[in-house]
Parts: structure tokens; C-alpha cells; sequence
């Protein structure tokens, strides 16, 4: 027994329109139209060839997924009698032959089930091509209802695949105009505060800061960078020769307050 998951409808109905027109091929020669309906009966798929070299001819397809469905049909012949007498060949397209035996075909109908390419259908019973027949104006009708409305939903999802396009584009758009106008506020607000700072410096130096010091109340920023180093190396300096200062003078007072104190000793003792 097989242990494959049964094969739905329209995965089979995909793999049938693969075995006719290849994905993205722009002269496929012939037009798959799914589920045309003629009058109160519907075939689930059709295919129209356009050239003498590809089949200048139409092929009707029952698809039946299930034994029981397939055994419905059987009860019930006059199903296909709308379509049929119209197309060139019929064929019943199933996932097995367990489910549509080909014993069990109707007189002149073929049968097709998936191959090993998800491309192409194995043809197990080839269909008896009429090459007399005619569709007949309700039948051509309704080949031609059916591309007209595939024609229109065709138009109506590329319009929407390009509505969608355009609305990210101008999303993407915006964002990078937000992102920019963003940065430009970051960038002016640096700005500022580069301006502000400078001022600040400006008004502690009492001097004009430039590129190049011709007069005596500029300064470059070199001048400044070498002078804050040489001010700071120096007040370094000075803060050491305090602190020895500042330690000498404690010692000396520390000294001179324990002489203090011996001597006051000594005279109590006297």
C-alpha cells in the first residue's frame, strides 16, 4: 500500500498546465484555461493549441483525485457529453492508475498521470484525436469568456504587484529622506555645540581663534595646544614645589612645637 499523501486537485491541475506551458515561457504555443464552464457542465481544464506544430487542436481534461470520484463518473457518462464532442481528444488526468484503471476508460478517451518530471505527464492510454471536429459557437464562446477573464485577472495582479512595487519604493524613499533629515539634525546640533564651545574658549582667552595669528589678539590652535601643554607641565611643577613647601613648613612647625614643649618641661621641673 502506498503511504504518499493523497494528491490535491489543484496540485495535479498544476503539474497538467506545467506539462503543456513551461513556467515563464513567453511563446508557450497554446493557452491552458482551467475549469471552463458550457452551459451547466464544466471541464476542469482545456488546452488551445495554436500551431499545426504544437497541436493546432483542443483537449479536453477530467481530473479525478479519488477512486469514488472516478466511479461517480463512471455512473454518470452524459457528465462529459457537453465538452467532449467538442474538443479534438479527451483525457482523464489522475495521481495513479489506482485511482482511473485504464480498463476502465470510456471508448476513445485517454489517460494521463503525473511522470517523474514535475514538467511533464505520463501519457498511459493516448486519446483518439478527432481531427473532424469543430467546437461549436457556445463552446467558442466560452474559450473566449474564459481568456477574456484571465486576461483581465492577469491585468488586474500585475497592477497590484506594481502598486505594491511602487508603494515600497516610495517607502524606501521617505525613510531615507527621514533618515537624512535625521542625520542633519544630529549634524547641526554637533554644530552648535562646537560653536558654543569655541565662544566659551574665545571668552576665556580673551583672544580670537583662527587659522593663521597674524594680529597679537589671535591665536591659532596650535598656539593653544602647545601653550595648554607647556601651562599644564608647569603648573605641575609648581603644585610639586608646594607640596615640598607645604611639607617642609609643616615639619619645621612640628619641630618647633615639640622644642616648645621640652622647654616648658624643663622649667616646670626647675
Amino acid at each position: 500500500m502506498s503511504t504518499a499523501a493523497p494528491m490535491k486537485a489543484s496540485e495535479l491541475l498544476e503539474r497538467l498546465q506545467r506539462h503543456y506551458i513551461k513556467p515563464g515561457e513567453l511563446m508557450p504555443g497554446g493557452a491552458f484555461l482551467p475549469e471552463v464552464v458550457l452551459g451547466s457542465r464544466r471541464a476542469d481544464a482545456l488546452y488551445v493549441g495554436f500551431f499545426q506544430s504544437r497541436g493546432k487542436m483542443l483537449v479536453g481534461h477530467e481530473l479525478k483525485v479519488s477512486r469514488a470520484d472516478w466511479l461517480h463518473e463512471l455512473d454518470q457518462p452524459a457528465k462529459a457529453e457537453a465538452w467532449e464532442p467538442n474538443c479534438h481528444s479527451w483525457y482523464v488526468v489522475a495521481p495513479s492508475t489506482d485511482i482511473v484503471r485504464p480498463e476502465e476508460l470510456p471508448h476513445g478517451w485517454g489517460l494521463m498521470i503525473p511522470g517523474r518530471s514535475r514538467t511533464r505527464m505520463t501519457v498511459v492510454v493516448k486519446a483518439t484525436v478527432h481531427p473532424d471536429r469543430n467546437p461549436s459557437w457556445e463552446a467558442t464562446h466560452a474559450l473566449v469568456q474564459k481568456m477574456d477573464s484571465l486576461r483581465i485577472r492577469a491585468i488586474e495582479k500585475d497592477r497590484e504587484a506594481t502598486h505594491t512595487k511602487l508603494c515600497a519604493d516610495i517607502e524606501e524613499k521617505v525613510e531615507r529622506r527621514v533618515a537624512l533629515a535625521t542625520g542633519d539634525h544630529q549634524l547641526q546640533s554637533e554644530v552648535e555645540h562646537l560653536r558654543k564651545t569655541i565662544d566659551e574658549l574665545r571668552d576665556i582667552l580673551g583672544l580670537k581663534v583662527v587659522d593663521h595669528a597674524w594680529k597679537d589678539h589671535h591665536v591659532t590652535v596650535a598656539e593653544i595646544r602647545t601653550s595648554f601643554a607647556t601651562w599644564l607641565a608647569a603648573d605641575k611643577d609648581v603644585q610639586r614645589a608646594l607640596g615640598r613647601r607645604f611639607f617642609d613648613l609643616s615639619h619645621a612647625q612640628r619641630t618647633i612645637a615639640d622644642a616648645v614643649t621640652a622647654l616648658e618641661t624643663v622649667r616646670g621641673a626647675a
